[in-house]
């Protein structure tokens, strides 16, 4: 691909397939695809359902490049009795209500009831990839347009409206070849990601004992000995965080470890804060410690836990996280990530507090083996988490590519 220089940005993009030098042309949407609506039969005729013609819903749309099957669907009778319309494979959907903005490809012809204002492409001048590609541009348009009272929504008239810059189809398709290309290998990456929690979370009920039982489903050869019940407080000991207010917050310093550095079982950096060692008075983190977040606004947070896996100098955890220090950090961080650890954090937290105190873990039993099976499914963990963390950073990186690419590749 060849980069072009910054004086004729304005009519080409900075990032280009070779063999394509023409200007690009601004047009209305509406002049290079037809902007149709939608409609729902009547729900009281049953007549009008169940049939063979596909009828998406907005909340259908978003997850999925492509779709080919919706949820429910409508007869012939019903497409007559309502303003629904039959769009042809290669239509773009596009929501235009209650979330403006998201959009799908059509595999197979549908229709769509009337929370959509969908963009049938004019096949000699609009390539239907190119335009979905596009979808963060449409959204843009479509929300600041959008009006109304109750709800906010943008019509078809409007969408027609919208300027867009566009090159001839050839380089169109091009386009929408490469971004279809890329968008399918980060789909791959997603589930062999999705694929890998899948696993862990079977792992995880099979190689802890279940409800009753003295030893798990799954164990390492060489391991017979029955589980005992220990406090998780016996086998750790724990240090509670910082307390600090805004003005001791500063662009360096102490960084402070917080729910939002929590991230799938990992430390991210995301939101990081800092504050003046000088008022630190609590533990510096240490490889092997576990962090769990006790306190937060949110319910599903509780819980949340991630391992010091590397030397972190001048690092501690916020006031509203706690930290276990034992023998098996590895085993520690697996066992706070089982169903069992689940049950006795929302034991702990009853109907209005939003916190799990000292007292609450003190209280917490769990089945444990010993030190060397502990070791053995603890290294196990870790290499998982391991492998799903670096399906991750691959993700990440496609992600960020990509929207590389979407700034570089459009006008």
């Amino acid at each position: 691909m060849a980069k072009i220089d910054d004086s004729v940005k304005k009519k080409v993009p900075e990032l280009r397939f070779p063999g394509f030098t023409d200007d690009w042309e601004e047009r209305k949407l509406g002049e290079l695809s037809n902007i149709v609506g939608g409609g729902t039969p009547s729900t009281s005729n049953p007549e009008y359902w169940d049939g063979d013609i596909d009828w998406y819903a907005p909340a259908e749309i978003g997850e999925q490049s492509y779709v080919s099957k919706s949820k429910k669907t409508i007869t012939e009778l019903g497409l007559k009795k309502s303003s629904a319309r039959i769009l042809p494979v290669g239509t773009v959907l596009f929501t235009s209500r209650a979330g403006i903005g998201n959009t799908a490809i059509l595999a197979k012809e549908a229709t769509t009831n009337q929370g959509f204002q969908s963009i049938v492409p004019d096949q000699n001048k609009l390539d239907s990839y190119f335009i979905f590609s596009r979808t963060n541009e449409l959204k843009r348009y479509g929300e600041v347009t959008g009006a109304g009272s109750t709800f906010v929504e943008v019509s078809g008239k409007q969408m027609s409206k919208m300027s867009i810059m566009v090159p001839e189809l050839s380089e169109q398709q091009k386009i929408g070849s490469f971004f279809k290309q890329l968008d399918d290998t980060i789909v791959l990456h997603q589930r062999k990601l999705d694929l890998l929690k899948e696993q862990k979370k079977g792992y995880l009920q099979k190689m802890f004992p279940k409800n009753g039982a003295k030893v798990p489903e799954l164990r390492f050869a060489g391991f017979a000995d029955a589980w005992e019940e220990r406090k998780l407080t016996d086998v750790t000991s724990s240090y509670s965080g910082l307390t600090y207010s805004p003005t001791d917050v500063q662009d360096k310093g102490t960084f402070v470890l917080r729910s939002s550095n929590v991230k799938n079982d990992q430390l991210v950096d995301a939101d990081n804060v800092y504050v003046n060692p000088d008022i630190v008075n609590s533990n510096n983190v240490k490889v092997g410690d576990v962090i769990v977040v006790v306190r937060n606004g949110s319910r599903s947070l509780i819980g949340k836990h991630a391992i010091i896996i590397k030397e972190m100098p001048n690092t501690v955890i916020g006031a509203f996280m706690s930290a276990f220090r034992g023998q098996n950090g590895d085993y520690i961080n697996a066992l706070l990530s089982t169903n069992n650890f689940q049950k006795e954090v929302h034991k702990s937290l009853g109907a209005t507090i939003n916190q799990i105190t000292g007292k609450d873990f003190s209280m917490m039993n769990f089945l444990t083996p010993k030190l060397e099976e502990q070791s053995k499914i603890g290294s196990f963990f870790k290499q998982l988490d391991d492998t799903i963390a670096l399906h991750q950073r691959k993700l990440d990186l496609l992600k960020e590519q990509k929207k590389g690419f979407l700034q570089k590749m459009f006008v």
